[in-house]
């Protein structure tokens, strides 16, 4: 995992995102591996620390109300999930634990991922790619969005029966459709043309 944190920063700039982005994905990775591995049902988070170069992913545990109804599971959720009692630790037992625990407060039980197996590995390292994904893709959104209404250059690389004129932009495609042409218009695959930014979906 210390390799992990070592290349956050590299893999930050070599996908042009930024390197608190690059921590969230791969700190929802992890989450999303404590889920599938252990229990979908129980609350988990994860820390990132870099000086000790160091990945902790941990369940976390409610201080409630000794007659809390949660503790039972009887309780359900918005969506109508019975909710897991597992998250919950009564008031009484959490003193013997820390004396200045309270209601509401939390506890934290680390689990080790390392002893989770070669399947954690994958899910993890799929959930990273995953949400790294995401974060291109809303950079890239927000940046072409910038550029609506200014005019930008790019390279045609086909033109379909249609008419329509499919363009290379730096790292993204658009699309030129004939009725937005200029009138007697027209392309061939290799050209560079000029045209401003109407629509990024």
């Amino acid at each position: 995992m210390d390799k992990i944190i070592d290349i956050l920063d590299s893999i930050a700039y070599e996908k042009g995102i930024k390197a608190e982005n690059v921590e969230t994905a791969l700190k929802e990775a992890l989450i999303k591996t404590g889920e599938k591995m252990v229990d979908h049902t129980l609350i988990f988070d994860a820390e990132i620390d870099r000086k000790n170069k160091r990945l902790k992913l941990f369940q976390k545990i409610e201080v409630v109300k000794d007659d809390d109804k949660r503790l039972l599971g009887e309780e359900v959720d918005q969506y109508d999930n019975i909710i897991n009692p597992e998250n919950f630790i009564p008031l009484s037992e959490a003193k013997e634990i820390d004396a200045d625990l309270d209601i509401g407060d939390f506890l934290d039980y680390d689990l080790e991922f390392e002893n989770m197996g070669r399947n954690a590995a994958t899910i993890l390292h799929n959930n990273f790619e995953y949400r790294l994904q995401r974060y291109i893709e809303e950079n890239l959104v927000s940046k072409y969005k910038s550029k609506i209404g200014k005019i930008i250059n790019g390279t045609v690389t086909r033109v379909d029966r249609a008419e329509n004129t499919f363009v290379e932009i730096g790292e993204v495609k658009g699309m030129l459709t004939r009725k937005s042409r200029i009138k007697g218009e027209t392309f061939k695959v290799g050209d560079t043309l000029k045209a401003v930014v109407k629509a990024v979906t």
